[in-house]
């Protein structure tokens, strides 16, 4: 990234995406070598197929915009499902195959669409599509977003955008490091045997691996955003407060936006989405939740858990009319600050059950922290169990500071107050002094502990 950045800055703005492009092939090569050429078929097959596009376009022909479309679904489906039928042992899911394959086959609907030009520029659509800071996790960008800033070509060197971009670096190192891998502790020990914890144990481990999932996925996506910002990329976000959504709609509008509008735009409108009516717009959200269960895994666990959301927000649509009716006799606002604090509990707990299916290694498993938690077991909490699964009490209290930082900084969001503005207005020296703090805290913190140590990112199996 340093050095990415350093030879950008040197270089006229008209081969920075040039370099920027060679960078991201050495990335992927050092990353994982032996898929460059999977990659590179990707890329080429949607720089062709757009080519097609545009030679077909008026003449009533959809063969290049089929063949292309079917060729990068089929490359997914072969390389995600390929463990499956050797039980792992000769094929390695490709880092990123989900993200950057999901990028072209949007980009090829675009040009379908006419929304953006066929690219003739075979490096800017390769750039599009490998850009290393989000290559591996997202988020998941449009080519309507992407292809002109590349065009344009990266700005040079500014120290007020590379000062902004290394705060979401850290930020984004904070909640990985600090929390994410300090809860993946906690987490790791007890869905190794989900059956051995009493009920009480058992949800708050599912509310930590929820956690931990939005602290580990949010963090890669703040350091890619802020990577690409100091390379002079702009990135969309790709969390808004999640946990402080009041409906399980209102979540996925918040929570990995850049696959739940993907899904939106290139799943669920082509479906039909709601204009062929109540029932359609239903099966419509079923498969298109269907098929976000499938992107995340092959396994039963992961269909169930798209299944699962899917009726959920079924349930909301089809319950609507009764919750209105409840609200009005009850004669409650739904404005008033405990009503929302009351939905935002209720959702928040939904979607830690539901993404029980997404963490355990299996159905069973699932079933088994579901039966743990109908059967509660309070004792364990202060019989010091927590504490026994790997994390001391200097740890605990760390995580307890640093989980209350993550509340604020989101309630602020939440409520359209910039920290990073507030904290551009201080002094000089006030802003020095917490850089230094926030680095020495990441650098110190993110490897404390007996037994701790840093994980991969998650969705980077993905």
């Amino acid at each position: 990234m340093l050095v990415t950045a350093a030879v950008e800055f040197l270089l006229p703005k008209k081969v920075r995406t040039k370099w920027l492009f060679a960078a991201s092939i050495v990335f992927y090569t050092l990353l994982d070598l032996k898929f460059v050429p999977l990659l590179a078929a990707v890329v080429l097959t949607a720089y062709l197929g757009g080519l097609a596009i545009k030679a077909e376009a008026g003449k009533g022909r959809n063969a290049g915009f089929a063949v292309s479309v079917i060729t990068e679904i089929a490359l997914l489906i072969i390389f995600r499902s390929a463990g499956i039928f050797t039980k792992g042992h000769i094929w390695i899911v490709p880092v990123g195959i989900s993200f950057y394959i999901l990028q072209a086959v949007g980009y090829l609907i675009d040009v379908r669409r006419g929304t953006v030009e066929a690219e003739r520029n075979l490096t800017g659509l390769g750039l599009f599509i490998s850009f290393f800071p989000q290559l591996t996790s997202g988020p998941i960008e449009r080519a309507p977003h992407m292809l002109p800033q590349f065009k344009k070509g990266p700005d040079g060197y500014d120290p007020v955008r590379i000062r902004d971009g290394a705060l979401y670096m850290l930020w984004g190192y904070f909640l990985k490091m600090v929390i994410a891998d300090r809860i993946a502790v906690l987490t790791g020990t007890f869905y190794d045997a989900p059956g051995s914890y009493g009920g009480a144990v058992a949800f708050i481990c599912a509310v930590l691996y929820m956690i931990q999932l939005y602290c580990d996925f949010a963090g890669y996506s703040s350091i890619a955003i802020g990577a690409a910002k100091v390379l002079g990329i702009e990135l969309m976000q790709n969390f808004n407060s999640p946990f402080l959504a009041g409906t399980v709609a209102e979540y996925w509008h918040r929570w990995h936006t850049s696959l739940s509008t993907w899904l939106r735009d290139y799943v669920y409108i082509p479906l039909g989405g709601s204009r062929k009516g109540t029932g359609r717009k239903y099966i419509n959200i079923l498969l298109t939740f269907l098929v976000s269960g499938l992107w995340h895994g092959t396994g039963w666990n992961f269909l169930l858990w798209g299944l699962v959301f899917g009726l959920l927000q079924v349930a909301g649509g089809v319950l609507a009319p009764v919750r209105d009716r409840l609200v009005s006799a009850a004669r409650i606002d739904r404005q008033m600050f405990s009503h929302r604090v009351f939905k935002i509990a209720v959702t928040f707990t939904l979607v830690c059950m539901t993404f029980v299916l997404f963490r355990a290694s299996s159905v069973r498993d699932a079933l088994a922290v579901y039966r743990s938690i109908l059967h509660p077991a309070f004792h364990e909490l202060t019989g010091g169990v927590l504490t026994q699964m790997g994390l001391g009490m200097p740890d605990m209290v760390l995580l307890l500071f640093s989980l209350a930082v993550m509340v604020f900084a989101d309630i602020c969001r939440y409520n359209g107050i910039s920290l990073a503005d507030r904290f551009a207005a201080q002094s000089l020296p006030f802003r020095w002094f917490v850089y230094i703090a926030a680095v020495l805290m990441i650098a110190v913190c993110g490897i404390w502990g007996p037994g701790f140590s840093a994980d991969s990112f998650i969705y980077a199996h993905f």
